[in-house]
């Protein structure tokens, strides 16, 4: 009789563990949104920050720290990381700090920049194309990447470098 109240007692702790995790534990979600950490936007430029947070070039952007040890330590790891993480083909551009943007790469994809982008069309250069590429980037001076769009904005109004 003794093994049956036993029995019974683990039988009722899983269905009421299991109760718990349906009703508890369903409503969790992993969420990787940095934007619901950012008070909600009542001003055009907050709005235009939590937008640029979830859908633009910063929702894509991969910060990674490397601490602790010693400095030749985190260098060596620093390196290899810019070595190896490209072969996974999983990121677009792997940079450390050391590295500068404006390398010969850059300059021929930017020189080549309308013959490389799949989007490019005789209508790209419309004046209503124009027109809504340059309201687009009005609105990206607003973002925290405003200085990096206002350098690009006079040579490269349809923003093409970017969809490389």
């Amino acid at each position: 009789m003794g093994n049956r109240w036993i029995l019974l007692g683990v039988i009722l702790a899983v269905l009421a563990t299991t109760l718990g995790w349906l009703i508890f534990g369903m409503k969790d979600r992993l969420n990787s949104d940095l934007s619901v950490f950012m008070p909600t936007g009542a001003t055009v430029e907050e709005l235009q920050l939590l937008n640029e947070l979830r859908e633009g070039n910063t929702g894509r952007l991969i910060l990674i720290a490397i601490e602790g040890g010693k400095a030749p330590e985190r260098a060596r790891i620093s390196h290899q990381l810019v070595n190896q993480l490209p072969s996974t083909e999983l990121f677009t551009w792997v940079i450390n700090g050391g590295q500068q943007s404006n390398s010969e790469d850059w300059q021929q994809l930017f020189k080549y920049r309308y013959l490389l982008s799949a989007k490019v069309s005789a209508e790209t250069f419309s004046v209503s194309q124009l027109r809504t590429a340059l309201q687009e980037r009005i609105h990206e001076l607003a973002s925290p990447l405003s200085a990096l769009y206002a350098k690009l904005l006079a040579s490269d109004p349809t923003n093409e470098l970017s969809t490389l």
